[in-house]
């Protein structure tokens, strides 16, 4: 199913859910809101990992609070993201064990693995496939809707659309403004700093392990 057009909010208008405060930021306290992307440009090394993990709740940072759920798009899909040699209903179920008990049958989980591929317009393999058939553009679109199909309040996306072709790139932005827009907030971090431009609705900038919005 193609991405639907959407609308953003402004930014700010939603429920504050991520705040960044001493010693991430030098002046007033950031606050990031439900309805924002927010993009996070940074030189490898300035500390942008280790603030990424902390929003999405896989490590601890002096200065971050979040409220709410999260959800993570690792960089490196083969590492953190799927185990290849394991089905994709496999790799459904390793999501859902780790966010909380997995009541499921194998049944009901292969039938909810093949609704994620229709929705999410993954091609090139079934429920029963490994991770590995699937080309690195589809892989992340099955990564995007097991992450966004579970609707958390705080989506962190580490370089999402890295390695994909411009038609890939376009759909993974498109599904991410559509989280977004239906109330996610939204920090996405790419090594392209135009590609960031363009996703975000708020500009965030990395140095030295200190935070500042551009205007």
């Amino acid at each position: 199913m193609p991405p639907r057009e959407v609308t953003l909010p402004a930014p700010g208008g939603g429920e504050p859910l991520v705040r960044l405060g001493p010693p991430l930021v030098a002046d007033a306290p950031l606050v990031l809101h439900a309805g924002d992307v927010v993009g996070i440009a940074a030189i490898e090394g300035n500390g942008q990992r280790d603030l990424l993990r902390a929003i999405a709740g896989h490590r601890a940072l002096a200065g971050v609070e979040v409220e709410g759920t999260t959800g993570l798009v690792p960089e490196d899909r083969g590492l953190e993201g799927l185990i290849g040699g394991f089905t994709l209903t496999e790799n459904l179920l390793l999501a859902e064990v780790r966010d909380g008990p997995a009541w499921l049958g194998w049944g009901a989980l292969e039938e909810r693995t093949a609704t994620l591929l229709t929705r999410w317009d993954v091609r090139g393999g079934t429920p029963r496939s490994a991770a590995r058939a699937l080309s690195g553009g589809n892989q992340q679109k099955f990564i995007l809707g097991r992450t966004l199909g579970q609707a958390p309040d705080v989506v962190v996306a580490e370089d999402p659309t890295r390695g994909l072709d411009v038609a890939a790139t376009a759909e993974v932005h498109a599904r991410l403004r559509t989280a977004a827009a239906e109330g996610a907030c939204v920090v996405v971090h790419a090594s392209d700093l135009d590609e960031v431009r363009s996703l975000a609705t708020r500009l965030l900038v990395m140095h030295e392990g200190v935070v500042r919005e551009l205007p």
